[in-house]
């Protein structure tokens, strides 16, 4: 072999490793987006400011039941009939207590709730829950816009679809 056979004969070696490690990486991201991942969008103002209509979340498919108070949920809303992303409150056993002026107690403590619209002047009807095992109290950070607990009740963890990892435009 002369030098130009060789350096052509490492070019196609080299392309075909490259090829290769595209092909892999594809198959690697579908299998993830299939089963692990998914993308979503946000449309409406009911987790504002927290997230905002028209952005995206990133989130990790359901495969554990696990869930804790402040995670971002979507959720296939069974009585909406459509897909909605909300903040856990309270899970199963919780007792969860909502005064007129909109203050959230789990369990007699006042949740501290930095991520709430506090521009939101809208009128709050009190309510008393206790979260059934299995089920979670869900809002919307914007407690005005959102339907969420208050109004179809605790739902069930089976309708968690994924948690919200990040979100972005």
């Amino acid at each position: 072999m002369q030098a130009n056979e060789l350096i052509d004969y490492g070019k196609k070696k080299n392309l075909t490793k490259f090829s290769i490690s595209m092909i892999t990486s594809a198959i690697i991201m579908v299998l993830l987006m299939q089963f692990v991942f998914e993308l979503d969008h946000v449309s409406g103002r009911s987790m504002y400011p927290t997230l905002e209509d028209g952005e995206y979340v990133f989130c990790i498919k359901n495969t554990i039941r696990h869930y804790k108070p402040d995670d971002i949920v979507n959720i296939k809303s069974v009585v909406l009939g459509t897909n909605i992303v909300k903040r856990v409150i309270g899970t199963g056993g919780d007792h969860i207590e909502i005064t007129e002026d909109g203050t959230v107690y789990k369990n007699g403590e006042r949740l501290k709730e930095p991520y709430i619209n506090k521009n939101d002047n809208s009128d709050i009807e009190s309510m008393d829950v206790d979260v059934p095992n299995g089920y979670l109290f869900v809002m919307g950070d914007n407690r005005g816009e959102s339907a969420d607990s208050r109004m179809f009740g605790c739902i069930s963890e089976s309708e968690v679809v994924s948690v919200v990892l990040f979100s972005f435009k």
